[in-house]
């Protein structure tokens, strides 16, 4: 592709070229509008490192991720503005997308999402994983940040085609926005002693979209099994929580996906970096159960 990428280590060691492959990863190490914990541009690369030291078979879905082709494109060289960074990530999905091919983003910060939003038709459901709401108009004087990208995803499409799942951290703003504009979300502690009903019930809201594209903000997790995020919130999901969500995807024409907001800086020993890249596996099994 002719966009600018840096030339970095692979995921799953993939030597993949773009044109025969299913999926493009590619990296988008922006976190210019981090107010917490800054780092989550390195995740990338250690995502990348995690996916080439775990295994790589799934158990809940009898797939092993090193039959899937996978071209690793790099890393974005991005600018510090993050409307250009939104733009230029916008511009890449594009591209992917339009060469039939399914989208494979690691943030950096969340703001990063914007950009995959965009550049896909109104049409697509957003299926959304994350600890906030992400619905400040602005925040610290930013109207693009970690902060308020749904708000402007919605000002761009509407709700009725988002699902929002893991919300246990918001201002009074946030949860006032959500009323009104009438957001369809499941906060985390719908989830404690009842998941599997939940889980059916998310799973009907999402057999109306044609199309799909996921989002996995890593504060979705509880820290105690994600420590490493940029902003942790206590009561988070569990990691097999999550895998279910994402089998509820079975069959369904995901465009792609991404995983944001890991922080490989903090001390967690890495257990961050392996959940997301298991993260990854378990979805990238999911779809491929049905391809």
């Amino acid at each position: 592709m002719e966009f600018y990428f840096s030339n970095v280590g692979k995921f799953l060691s993939s030597s993949t070229g773009y044109e025969e492959a299913s999926y493009v990863f590619f990296g988008a190490p922006f976190d210019g509008t981090s107010t917490y914990r800054p780092g989550s541009r390195f995740f990338p690369s250690a995502v990348r490192e995690a996916s080439v030291n775990i295994e790589g078979y799934s158990f809940r879905h009898n797939y092993d991720v090193e039959r899937v082709k996978v071209h690793d494109a790099g890393d974005l060289i991005l600018s510090t503005n993050p409307g250009e960074v939104v733009d230029s990530v916008r511009r890449v999905c594009i591209r992917i997308v339009k060469d039939g091919k399914r989208i494979i983003m690691i943030g950096g910060e969340h703001t990063v999402t914007l950009g995959a939003s965009r550049a896909l038709g109104e049409d697509v459901g957003l299926l959304i994983l994350d600890a906030h709401f992400d619905v400040r108009d602005e925040y610290m004087g930013s109207a693009v940040g970690h902060a308020s990208i749904l708000r402007r995803m919605i000002e761009d499409r509407g709700v009725e085609n988002i699902v929002h799942l893991g919300a246990r951290a918001a201002c009074e703003e946030e949860v006032g926005f959500v009323k009104k504009c009438g957001l369809k979300h499941y906060d985390s502690k719908v989830f404690q002693g009842k998941a599997q009903a939940v889980l059916k019930e998310v799973e009907r809201e999402i057999t109306h979209f044609e199309k799909i594209y996921v989002s996995i903000d890593m504060d979705v997790f509880d820290p105690s099994y994600a420590p490493g995020v940029g902003n942790p919130e206590p009561e988070g999901l569990t990691p097999t929580v999550v895998f279910e969500v994402l089998s509820c995807l079975e069959g369904k024409d995901v465009l792609g996906f991404d995983v944001t907001e890991g922080n490989p800086m903090l001390p967690d020993c890495g257990v961050t970096s392996i959940l997301a890249a298991k993260t990854i596996f378990e979805l990238i099994s999911t779809l491929e159960k049905t391809s």
